[in-house]
């Protein structure tokens, strides 16, 4: 016989592990310049600032991230259980959280390239299709598994943001790949709040 429901803590569990190796791997992309003998200043600024689009793209994701693990952890709150549909939308949703770090650095290699851009919004916004399939299934009465659960609108706002950001900023990407990630930039900050 099939599992119908899992414990909320074991969701929580896996969920915080792939997060947390995501959020590590970001940051692998990052090299420290290899110079050797005696180097000036101004070399080892100019080995630095080749860096920054990597930098630029850890602070992006690295905050996207964090923002999906709220929204997530939101989905999460209210009962002991999830049903084996909610199970498997998010092993989905971990699925593109643990693919980031690929089109993380993929961005952060050839910002200029619109195709690496789109990537890199794709899979934020499967990642928030993942979320809002999680949502519907939450506030189905039919669904069984302690609900319906009211998501707080603060949360269906984040959900609801990501695949409409990712959009925007594929479209502004095909005119310049520059004001795709500009999007992602201003998304951590527009101070959508994920509390009750």
């Amino acid at each position: 016989m099939k599992q119908q429901y899992f414990n909320v803590s074991r969701i929580h569990g896996i969920s915080d592990g792939v997060f947390a190796i995501a959020m590590t791997l970001l940051v692998l992309d990052i090299e420290v310049p290899q110079l050797t003998g005696a180097i000036s200043g101004d070399l080892f600024k100019d080995a630095l600032l080749q860096e920054l689009p990597s930098v630029i793209a850890w602070l992006i994701s690295f905050a996207l991230l964090c923002r999906l693990w709220i929204t997530q952890h939101a989905l999460l709150e209210g009962g002991k259980r999830r049903s084996r549909a909610f199970v498997g939308l998010n092993f989905a949703f971990l699925g593109m959280v643990s693919f980031i770090p690929f089109p993380t650095a993929l961005m952060s290699e050839h910002p200029e390239q619109a195709f690496s851009v789109i990537i890199f919004s794709a899979c934020y916004a499967l990642a928030g299709l993942a979320l809002a399939g999680m949502w519907f299934l939450l506030e189905r009465p039919e669904d069984g598994s302690e609900h319906p659960f009211s998501v707080p609108g603060s949360v269906k706002r984040v959900i609801i943001l990501l695949p409409a950001l990712a959009v925007i900023a594929s479209l502004l990407t095909l005119v310049d790949p520059r004001l795709g990630v500009a999007v992602w930039i201003i998304m951590p900050f527009l101070g959508i709040s994920t509390r009750h």
